[in-house]
């Protein structure tokens, strides 16, 4: 069979001209339907900047506190988006202080700039919201970058009263977490016997993580200076000292011996015999004061007769007990510590002996 025969039929059944017409109806539909069901191109995002911020959430329950965490993306609507970047946390009275380094990201172009349709202002509240906790803090400081808060290193010696059994625990390495992040670590410790056999005194040095503002460092929310309290803590033991130097993780002064010369006043015989040649203040195998020699005289009395005659007596009840010892001290260029607290001829000392604990007055020096 002819393809297109003598009268111009395809294949004898459609004319050609009729064919070639259909044809090109055909293309002329499927060219539309293509250009209609085409997708229309994305419109182009806005371009965005960011800026960063450092919010004061406040005080919280541990279980709270601790969702707060780096990394969180939260949506404020539209082109506003808050990205957790950094967080430091503290105890404070059984809760954490929580403080976060926020990336703040919104359409460019708005000067100053804006987020969520407001001005970055210092003090704007912002409320965070996730599907696991929602807190609401306040903007402390603005910049334009820096996605860490300004987090520094601060030593400090602390004098702390500490049972006897904490101040066995504490030692240099100790640290003090929260978060799973390490706040503060024991750089030194000297501990001392008291009236009280059950309690010392603790001078511990300490490197602190501390929030800087306005370049004075923070910790729990005080101010690290010469007489503020600071916690620590850990799973043994747990205290507030009070900072007596600042800037130094070591006591004052360079460590010394010094013989003294003690003396105890009118004391009952029982007491007076009590104290020997020998015996030590010690604190871990370290000796703080040894006893190098000890005499014991009767206490002398003034007695008036009856005529106005003065005589002087031994008094058969009293004893007067005179010590050579040896101190472990701290010498600076103006005093001289034991303890942690300056000494001279006059001052007074308690010496935990094991058996006794005696308080004497040092005159000679």
């Amino acid at each position: 069979m002819k393809v297109i025969d003598e009268d111009g039929n395809l294949f004898g059944v459609v004319n050609v001209i009729d064919a070639l017409v259909v044809l090109l109806v055909l293309a002329v539909v499927v060219a539309g339907a293509s250009f209609v069901l085409r997708p229309a191109p994305a419109p182009e995002e806005p371009e965005t900047t960011t800026q960063y911020a450092t919010l004061d959430l406040g005080t919280h329950p541990d279980y709270v506190a601790s969702l707060v965490e780096p990394g969180e993306n939260i949506s404020f609507g539209g082109q506003s988006e808050l990205t957790i970047t950094d967080v430091y946390a503290t105890e404070v009275n059984g809760n954490q202080h929580v403080l976060a380094r926020v990336a703040l990201e919104d359409v460019a172009g708005t000067s100053p700039f804006e987020f969520a349709g407001e001005p970055l202002r210092i003090n704007r509240e912002l409320t965070l919201t996730t599907p696991q906790y929602r807190v609401a803090g306040n903007i402390v400081s603005v910049s334009d970058a820096g996605s860490e808060l300004p987090l520094t290193e601060t030593q400090v010696v602390l004098r702390s009263t500490v049972p006897s059994e904490a101040a066995a625990d504490i030692d240099v390495g100790d640290t003090y977490t929260v978060n799973n992040r390490t706040l503060g670590t024991v750089e030194s410790v000297s501990v001392y016997g008291t009236d009280n056999p059950s309690v010392n005194t603790v001078y511990v040095g300490v490197s602190y993580v501390t929030y800087e503002r306005s370049s004075t460092p923070r910790f729990a929310g005080t101010v690290v200076e010469d007489g503020a309290t600071l916690p620590f803590r850990t799973d043994s033991y747990e205290f507030s000292g009070k900072v007596v130097r600042t800037n130094a993780a070591q006591q004052a002064g360079t460590e010394a011996t010094r013989s003294v010369t003690l003396q105890l006043e009118d004391v009952n015989p029982e007491t007076a015999n009590s104290i020997h040649e020998g015996m030590v203040e010690q604190f871990d195998g370290e000796a703080i004061a040894t006893i190098d020699s000890v005499s014991v005289q009767p206490t002398e009395m003034v007695l008036v007769s009856q005529d106005g005659n003065v005589y002087l007596r031994d008094n058969p009840r009293k004893k007067t007990v005179t010590m050579q010892a040896t101190l472990r001290v701290r010498e600076t260029a103006s005093t001289t510590q034991f303890k942690g607290q300056p000494i001279q001829q006059g001052s007074t000392v308690t010496l935990d002996l094991g058996t006794i604990t005696i308080r004497a007055t040092v005159t000679a020096l």
